[in-house]
């Protein structure tokens, strides 16, 4: 309709243009006028004075001022920002509208509204205020303080009756005017919002006025304790410094203290509990939340950040950190709407600060503020206890240590479950020793609960750090339903950052639904070098990965955004992992999405990793080592690691290494001197899924009793050689080489089943075999390339003879066959000749 009326105008106009005739269009469709600014009302004795700004926008000679009371409705003089309204009731309240008016439409503007009671004890205004230049608003801290609130400001308004600046002698000091503010507040309309802005809870300003020469007048003031000077209580006549055993202790304490004197606490919560804290009398808190008290007096005490910092340490519980009441399921179901972070509910055990990541910020915010320079290092000393962090931390310091209380775990000592109880699962250095692992059981907890509110993928984020480091801390789960973040523990754009003695946990009660042996489709991973992290480490920890959901790993390296991962070292650390997919994984982005993306130095050492039988569904693979669509990896050793456990499926698989679009063997990976003991129930798994670019030497890899399927040990590309692999007489495997890749120097030791050596492999060369158990076939090759070659290897076949294991080789340059297959590879002469029952 809208359209059809606007093309109908133009079209008159047009034809009246081409008329002659002249013609003039009107839009109803005004621009509404602002609100007048800054309106307040001051009352006084039988009137009030009303003050305002007016908007830019408003200026206009078409626009007039109005204001609505008490049914009235009366002009002002909007450039004169300020109207007195006269015959008013004492106590009785009056509602005024202020707003302007367009004349020639009549359109009104939006509105201003304020209250005000006229009162006896009001003074008798005079006709205008002063403002602008004439009168200047300066906020001085009092006495002897040498900080400058806020000065030269000029947007206050002022009731001035002339009779009361001419008693003040513009030659006197500042101060000598103190004690005069009782009659300079009356006249004050309206206070600077920026001085208004610098005052904190229980605050307000004592004004008193001076004359200057050129200004004219400037109004005064000091900030003042509102409870402190309203409370009767007898200062205390004793000695100083004065000490309590508890925050508790003085808080309660009913007598005033002397500013700038000396008050200690000997412990936080009880006495001697490690919050023991230095604090020094003051008019004003320091600005912050958990390092200043108030006693029952409303005198204000902060923590004397000068004594606290003389070793360059706070402790944690000085800032009463570590009481904060977890948050259960059920009672976030009960109470939907309730804040538990910031609790103003009823439950007398829940505290009102209940969330510990705060006092972690205003804990590093003191320390970073009294060191002497960047470069020194301080620290953060967390005591044993369990700290709720009610949402996600973010530490971007330089040269900051957070460390932790905990003892080493020993011989056979079951690691703690949430509840405190066991998981099931236990120390040892016997199944492969480690003398460089001592993990500890940390006593020093942050952790999540069901009351978690960052809707963001990190929860313990390090971003953007330099020089920091994490020791004795165990960072824990506690959430049974879904929350919002997927990594736990996170280092990105950060350098030379180390994690040291610390868990990672989450057991099986943490991220579950309520369907027994259902799971989250949800990614949940305990450790990430993420893009941008560079010479960093994780060493000595234990990352505990055993929630209910589909993805997530133990430890992660990769760059997704472009920042370069670079020089990130994995060593002596404990893994246990139950998701579907990898425990340990190195990955970049594709390259359509971010072609820059890179990972480069990944030393993964001397680590035990114990990947569990998923409780959600099948495992894909242990360790994976890039996407087929990563690009620009390079340089990744994973050695001297011990892997152990049930394999379902794959144990690693490896994807594209080097630049794009790079199809060169060099060797960007490399696995060597690993242990690996697995019982292998895959029906078509592999142990290495490997690419050109890998090299798998040297490991011992061990099918212990159970293992049953048809596993392959080593598929698809790259190099195998230096190994030992031994398959115990009560597994089976399905063989040792699979489509393409060299097998060579290698000894298999085979008492189980095994149904063919190699099949397909390109080069085949130089091994040893020992086989105690009936084969279908050694040599394999229905599919390898017609340059592979198979020399140089020596086969004990120890076994009686039978028919249907009919396994021969004949002479160099014989076709080599077994019972109903024929192959057209031929053997070179080294290979040794294997008879029926030879005991070769």
């Amino acid at each position: 309709m809208k359209k059809n009326f606007v093309l109908y105008i133009a079209v008159v106009s047009f034809c009246l243009f081409l008329s002659g005739c002249k013609v003039s269009v009107s839009s109803s469709y005004e621009t509404k006028l602002l609100a007048p600014k800054n309106f307040a009302v001051k009352e006084g004795k039988g009137c009030v004075m009303l003050v305002w700004d007016l908007p830019e926008e408003n200026t206009s000679e078409d626009v007039e001022y109005f204001v609505e009371y008490d049914g009235k409705t009366v002009p002002v003089d909007k450039s004169a920002c300020c109207k007195k309204i006269s015959g008013l009731q004492n106590g009785t309240e009056y509602t005024f509208t202020l707003y302007g008016q367009k004349m020639q439409s009549g359109k009104k503007g939006y509105v201003s509204t304020a209250k005000a009671t006229p009162s006896e004890d009001g003074i008798d205004m005079a006709d205008s205020v002063h403002q602008g230049y004439v009168v200047w608003f300066n906020l001085y801290e009092r006495k002897d303080k040498k900080t400058l609130v806020a000065k030269n400001t000029n947007d206050g308004r002022i009731v001035w009756p002339s009779e009361i600046a001419s008693a003040y002698d513009q030659n006197r000091d500042v101060s000598a005017y103190e004690d005069n503010y009782t009659e300079v507040e009356k006249l004050i309309v309206r206070v600077p919002s920026n001085i208004t802005g610098c005052l904190r809870e229980n605050e307000a300003i004592h004004w008193w006025c001076i004359s200057r020469p050129g200004y004219r007048y400037e109004v005064c003031g000091y900030i003042y304790n509102t409870l402190f000077e309203a409370s009767d209580a007898p200062y205390y006549d004793g000695e100083y410094p004065v000490e309590f055993d508890t925050v508790a202790s003085l808080q309660s304490f009913n007598k005033k203290f002397e500013e700038g004197k000396i008050i200690r606490t000997l412990g936080y919560f009880e006495k001697d509990d490690g919050g023991g804290t230095q604090y020094i009398t003051a008019e004003r808190t320091n600005g912050r939340t958990y390092s200043t008290l108030r006693t029952a007096t409303g005198q204000i005490v902060n923590i004397d950040e000068d004594a606290e910092f003389d070793d360059r340490k706070f402790n944690f519980r000085q800032f009463g950190a570590g009481a904060c009441r977890q948050i259960t399921y059920e009672m976030r179901k009960k109470y939907p709407d309730e804040n538990f972070n910031l609790y103003t509910g009823s439950d007398p055990s829940i505290p009102k600060y209940n969330d510990d990541v705060p006092r972690l910020y205003e804990a590093i915010e003191l320390l970073r503020k009294n060191r002497s320079n960047a470069d020194e290092t301080i620290t953060l000393y967390v005591p044993s206890g369990s700290y709720r962090c009610g949402g996600n931390v973010s530490l971007g310091e330089k040269n900051l240590v957070i460390c932790g209380d905990g003892t080493p775990y020993s011989e056979g000592e079951e690691f703690a479950g949430l509840s405190g109880g066991g998981t099931g699962y236990y120390y040892t250095s016997t199944d492969y020793e480690n003398k460089n692992i001592s993990p500890y059981k940390c006593s020093s907890i942050f952790y999540t609960d069901n009351y978690y509110t960052t809707w963001w993928e990190f929860f313990f984020q390090i971003w953007g750090a330099e020089n920091l480091t994490l020791d004795k801390i165990r960072i824990e789960a506690r959430e049974t339903k879904y929350q919002p973040y997927y990594r736990q523990l996170v280092v990105l754009c950060s350098d030379n950052v180390c994690i040291k003695n610390c868990e990672v946990y989450n057991d099986e009660n943490v991220h579950k639904y309520e369907d027994e042996g259902t799971y989250q489709d949800k990614q949940f991973t305990t450790l990430t070098f993420y893009s941008g992290a560079k010479n960093c480490v994780a060493d000595n920890n234990v990352l505990y990965n055993m929630c209910g959901v589909d993805r997530g790993a133990s430890a992660g390296v990769m760059d997704f955004y472009g920042y370069h991962t670079k020089n990130i070292t994995i060593s002596n650390n404990i893994m246990y992992q139950n998701c579907h997919d990898e425990l340990l994984g190195v990955f970049s982005s594709k390259h359509w999405y971010k072609p820059d993306a890179s990972v480069e130095g990944v030393y993964i050492r001397g680590n035990k990793l114990y990947p569990q039988n998923s409780a959600a569904r099948r495992r894909t693979m242990v360790v994976t080592m890039a996407y087929d669509d990563s690009y620009n990896i390079t340089d990744v050793v994973f050695e001297k690691n011990y892997i152990a456990g049930e394999f379902p499926s794959n144990c690693m698989t490896f994807g594209h290494f080097g630049a794009y679009g790079e199809s060169s063997d060099t060797e960007y990976c490399t696995i060597q001197d690993n242990v690996f003991d697995m019982k292998v129930t895959a029906s078509s798994g592999v142990i290495f899924d490997s690419r050109r670019n890998v090299v798998v030497k040297n490991n011992t890899i061990n099918f212990v009793p159970g293992s049953t399927g048809l596993c392959t040990v080593f598929k698809r590309g790259g190099l195998f050689t230096g190994n030992t692999v031994n398959v115990s007489a009560e597994a089976s495997i399905g063989g040792i080489g699979y489509t393409a890749g060299r097998i060579e120097k290698n000894t298999f030791n085979i008492e189980g089943k095994c149904y063919n050596l190699t099949n397909g492999c390109f080069n085949v060369k130089d091994n040893v075999f020992t086989i105690s158990h009936p084969m279908t076939a050694f040599f394999c090759l229905p599919n390898a390339n017609e340059d592979g070659v198979i020399s140089g290897n020596t086969v004990y076949y120890n076994i009686p003879y039978d028919e249907d294991y009919d396994v021969a080789a004949k002479a160099a340059g014989d076709k080599y066959y077994t019972k109903g297959w024929e192959h057209t590879h031929v053997l070179s002469s080294s290979v040794y000749s294997v008879g029926k029952n030879s005991g070769l």
